[in-house]
């Protein structure tokens, strides 16, 4: 990784965050230096996508003011239709929010924690609003509080969340609870909720590999467990409410996956009007008030 001046490391031990505001807010590495080895918590991110500022291509970034997919970048609230196009040219369906695409600034940093900022100002998005994401790095734990704030006169809907992407192998398992999971198009589009088969696999652990999914999993229990057994190590996430779905996202043939801790599935905005809001998730923010959520990030070697 370039020693690249936008780029924010915090250290404690032998445990190294870098984090890239610039580049949507996200996290461009969480490691550990150890036995002359670096150890990568989340997935390793490339000098060239740190170059080119892909913010696809991080660790993790920040999902703000939704999660997921919002299909043809379009829905209804409070008698208004908003329009939000999408930064991909090969998509109507915009995805993962706004705050992702947009620099944040560095409110503080010291050795071993930051807080980042970005300020939304009302647009296509017709509300504006501040979200904050804290970090503190402790030797076995990064605990990262996002918060947001409805600074419009106005109510908007919000979700929030983060995306985080993890190291894989054939032997790597993922140990949680879920209940049902959405089954979505081949645009990623949701359609409908049904049993999924590795939900009944994951208390016990399930083996990534045996998967190829990319599905919202409700009634998440906040706790997740990643074990690389062939490493001797584990992480464990803890999330706390309003991220009460999982998202598990795992290509075939690619040495990574994602467990995204969210608080909305894709298209929850359109959604809400068929489905209940358990079942969809997401809020409504009230003018001048404020959500925010924690996520810990626990690692062991045993």
């Amino acid at each position: 990784m370039p020693s690249h001046p936008a780029l924010l490391r915090l250290t404690a031990g032998q445990a190294e965050l870098i984090l890239a505001p610039e580049i949507g807010g996200s996290i461009a590495a969480y490691r550990e230096h150890r036995d002359n080895k670096i150890i990568n918590w989340m997935r390793p991110v490339s000098d060239a996508a740190i170059a080119a500022g892909s913010v696809s291509e991080m660790a993790s970034f920040p999902l703000v003011p939704w999660s997921g997919r919002l299909r043809n970048g379009t829905f209804m609230f409070n008698g208004q239709q908003i329009t939000v196009p999408s930064a991909n040219p090969n998509t109507p369906n915009t995805i993962h929010g706004l705050a992702r695409y947009q620099p944040w600034q560095v409110v503080h940093s010291d050795s071993g924690s930051a807080c980042l900022r970005y300020e939304h100002q009302a647009g296509d998005w017709p509300f504006s609003f501040v979200a904050e994401q804290d970090f503190t790095l402790s030797e076995r734990s990064l605990s990262l509080t996002l918060r947001v704030h409805n600074t419009s006169n106005k109510a908007m809907p919000l979700g929030i969340g983060h995306h985080p992407y993890f190291p894989r192998n054939e032997h790597t398992t993922l140990s949680t609870g879920v209940g049902q999971a959405w089954f979505s198009d081949k645009d990623v589009m949701p359609l409908h909720i049904a049993d999924h088969p590795i939900a009944r696999q994951l208390p016990q652990g399930a083996c990534i590999d045996d998967y190829v999914m990319d599905n919202t999993f409700l009634n998440w229990s906040h706790h997740a467990t990643i074990t690389w057994p062939d490493q001797a190590r584990s992480l464990t996430m803890h999330g706390t409410t309003p991220l009460d779905f999982l998202v598990l996202y795992s290509p075939a043939k690619v040495d990574w996956f994602c467990v995204e801790p969210v608080s909305n599935t894709t298209d929850s905005f359109n959604l809400i009007h068929q489905f209940s809001r358990q079942e969809v998730g997401g809020d409504i923010l009230g003018p001048g008030e404020k959500r925010e959520a924690r996520i810990i990030l626990e690692t062991a070697f045993y």
